[in-house]
């Protein structure tokens, strides 16, 4: 989901954003566990927790960051994003999650 598709965010005390609203709904909230699934209608295998979202250009990812989304780097991730989403896709707003393992299910 890009930015752009969901206008809606709250901003704590701190100016930091703690929930992205879309349609209507809480697509996503900090301090809030989420499952973790291999499909979708699949059995949930672990859950996460939000601990920050913020959002950027695509462009501006770091190299950790690209790693983490299993790239070895930068380059292989801007190619892959724009195969996926067109050329010019690079300075498209998205958002960030950053989250913990809350827990692995049995």
């Amino acid at each position: 989901m890009t930015a752009k598709d969901s206008a809606v965010y709250a901003h704590n005390n701190h100016k930091e954003i703690e929930a992205v609203d879309s349609n209507g709904r809480t697509k996503w909230k900090v301090g809030q566990t989420y499952a973790v699934q291999k499909g979708r209608a699949k059995p949930e295998v672990a859950r996460i927790r939000i601990t920050g979202i913020r959002s950027e250009p695509v462009s501006e990812i770091s190299t950790a960051d690209a790693k983490a989304e299993g790239w070895d780097t930068k380059r292989e991730f801007f190619d892959s994003w724009q195969e996926i989403n067109g050329k010019n896709s690079l300075n498209r707003q998205v958002w960030v999650l950053n989250f913990e393992l809350a827990e692995v299910s049995k």
